[in-house]
């Protein structure tokens, strides 16, 4: 039978951190001297002698586990809390999740979320993915020929457009002489809702959305434009409307540009 070793000093009724001292945990006590301890948030642990006078002089922060990856990143490593990381900013950091220091933040577009605390300072996590699907929305429409063996039939006056019939509305609106901007920005609309508009019209001051048809217009499309609609003045034109104003079906104007070699004038 082990011999239950006892503490030299009783410590019962003190309070380490958040720990308060219980009784001497004699059934646990056969190596080392143990403590049955509760945590303020009313959990009961065992921790070790050892462990007490270890925290007492280094000044450790003492607890079941719940505050230790909050205290662990405040007490040993710089605290991030009201501080910017690229598209985020951390609004509270928070305790370890499988060893892994948490925080929360908000990120540029409004959307709040927890994330790993070096994801977001090494700049692995930018933002809580807008910013990811905007690059990728922007590489789409910029790199489309690169990308596949057709996107070079979209190209006109330097633009890689996304569809013919976007081709089709740049240039009528060249031949109008009406300046416009080719998906000039992002609109954060609301949570997890952004929307990046055709075309700008920068005299009117009139943003168009181009479709092919009501087919195409889907509805989260619909739910975009519409919440758009409430901030800014936007129109929708569908490929029929577009080819009306160039006098011809759409398609007349596709097949021309197809299978007879007919492109818009620079």
């Amino acid at each position: 039978m082990h011999k239950v070793r006892k503490p030299k000093t009783d410590k019962v009724g003190q309070t380490y951190g958040n720990a308060t001292i219980l009784r001497h945990a004699e059934e646990k006590s056969i190596k080392r001297v143990y403590w049955e301890a509760e945590c303020s948030c009313g959990k009961r642990f065992f921790i070790s002698n050892s462990n007490l006078v270890h925290s007492n002089n280094k000044n450790k922060y003492i607890s079941c586990g719940c505050k230790q990856g909050l205290n662990s990143w405040k007490n040993t490593r710089e605290d991030i809390t009201n501080k910017r990381f690229n598209f985020l900013t951390v609004i509270e950091v928070l305790p370890n999740e499988n060893s892994e220091s948490m925080v929360m933040c908000k990120c540029d577009c409004g959307n709040i979320g927890k994330y790993r605390a070096n994801a977001v300072k090494r700049g692995n996590t930018k933002s809580c993915g807008c910013w990811k699907r905007e690059q990728s929305s922007r590489s789409g429409s910029r790199n489309a020929a690169k990308n596949s063996k057709s996107g070079k039939r979209w190209f006109y006056k330097n633009i890689y457009f996304r569809s013919f019939v976007e081709l089709l509305y740049a240039y009528h609106l060249h031949l109008s002489g009406i300046d416009f901007l080719y998906e000039p920005e992002v609109f954060t609309l609301k949570k997890s809702l952004r929307y990046k508009p055709d075309f700008y019209l920068i005299n009117d001051n009139r943003y168009v959305e181009v479709k092919g048809s009501d087919a195409t217009f889907t509805e989260t499309a619909k739910e975009k434009v519409e919440e758009f609609s409430k901030i800014k003045n936007v129109t929708v034109l569908f490929a029929k409307e577009i080819a009306k104003l160039h006098n011809k079906t759409y398609s007349q104007l596709y097949y021309a540009y197809k299978f007879k070699n007919w492109r818009p004038e620079e």
